[in-house]
């Protein structure tokens, strides 16, 4: 994904193997490690009521983005074991000036 913040400056995020990383002015920051899925939607309508939105390929009707990420332990554990940790996490992004 990128951006342009209010200074002009393009900012990017960028799934690189299991990592999220944040590239601005030719510096990539690892955010989030450990990255097993990761989704963006682009939803031109959304319905709080019932969790749905209407998805869309058109950049001109994007009125929200979904964003949903799972993430679990960066190091080689059995799933059994107590250390084999998964966390999820889904949020809805309205974007501004629109």
């Amino acid at each position: 994904m990128t951006f342009v913040d209010g200074t002009g400056a393009t900012i990017q995020y960028r799934l690189a193997g299991t990592t999220i990383n944040r590239i601005t002015g030719g510096v990539t920051t690892p955010l989030i490690g450990g990255v097993q899925a990761f989704t963006v939607t682009y939803l031109s309508a959304f319905n709080g009521a019932t969790n749905t939105g209407t998805p869309t390929g058109t950049p001109a009707n994007v009125r929200l983005v979904r964003i949903q990420l799972v993430t679990g332990t960066e190091e080689s554990v059995a799933a059994y074991s107590a250390a084999n940790q998964k966390a999820t996490i889904e949020s809805i992004v309205q974007l501004r000036n629109m």
